[in-house]
């Protein structure tokens, strides 16, 4: 078994929001400066239909769903942890609805609404409903934690319920408003803008869960090798040398 990366799962956080806020926020700058969209307000997706600017946005949207999806393996794997009582069945669903929301992230960055407005709007969809479902349950995961373990801090737990509450606000004033649209297009905007910061700083609240040695390892095992190899795991999370999270893989021998 060679461990081929080893990566701080912080730096992981720090990188995803990073790089999300600089790709919408850039690409609002550009698309601005050359008249593109009008200065307030556009939506999101507008700034990344024209050229130059849809380069970036294509590139820097993608990235950052990889980033939030390994963000959000990290945080099953700290939730599989002893120290937190073990991987419960709506940790799971949480996983799998943030894997559906990155997914919709992923093609709302390369399929914008000039090309196909249907599969835009629906990956936008997804993406939006599959955060908020992630941000509540893991927000009400927390909740009880902070009584029985020593771990989680309240300052994380706090955050992480006003960026949920906050989240539900914005998206379902985004869902009444565009009822219409001619009207509210401004409101819309806003709400789209307010909401999608809201769960990039969701994720930022993870930092307070991973230390400075909380390690990401993604390893690789030979099956074919006749040596036999003790405990294969692919890919790991730890934390002061406990593996929080392994997924288990057969050794051929």
């Amino acid at each position: 078994m060679e461990t081929l990366i080893t990566l701080k799962a912080k730096y992981v956080t720090i990188a995803a929001v990073a790089l999300s806020l600089l790709t919408i926020f850039g690409c609002y700058i550009l698309a601005v400066l050359l008249g593109h969209v009008d200065p307030w307000i556009p939506m999101i997706s507008d700034c990344g239909v024209y050229p130059p600017e849809t380069y970036f946005f294509r590139m820097g949207l993608v990235v950052s769903a990889m980033l939030l999806e390994l963000n959000s393996v990290a945080m099953l794997a700290f939730l599989h942890s002893l120290k937190v009582h073990g991987l419960q069945c709506c940790d799971k669903f949480g996983f799998f609805v943030a894997s559906l929301a990155c997914f919709g992230l992923a093609t709302v960055a390369v399929v914008n609404e000039k090309e196909n407005g249907t599969v835009h709007g629906t990956a936008a969809v997804i993406f939006f409903l599959g955060y908020l479902i992630y941000m509540m349950l893991t927000t009400l995961r927390f909740m009880p934690l902070l009584k029985t373990s020593d771990i989680i801090d309240p300052v994380s737990v706090r955050l992480k319920s006003i960026l949920t509450l906050l989240s539900i606000i914005f998206l379902t004033s985004f869902v009444l408003f565009s009822m219409d649209y001619g009207r509210f297009h401004n409101a819309i905007a806003f709400c789209e803008w307010s909401g999608t910061v809201c769960i990039i700083l969701y994720n930022f609240s993870f930092i307070y869960e991973y230390k400075e040695n909380t390690l990401l390892q993604i390893v690789y095992v030979d099956n074919n090798s006749r040596i036999p190899t003790k405990n294969p795991v692919p890919f790991v999370v730890m934390t002061d040398g406990v593996v929080y999270h392994q997924i288990p893989q057969v050794t051929v021998i």
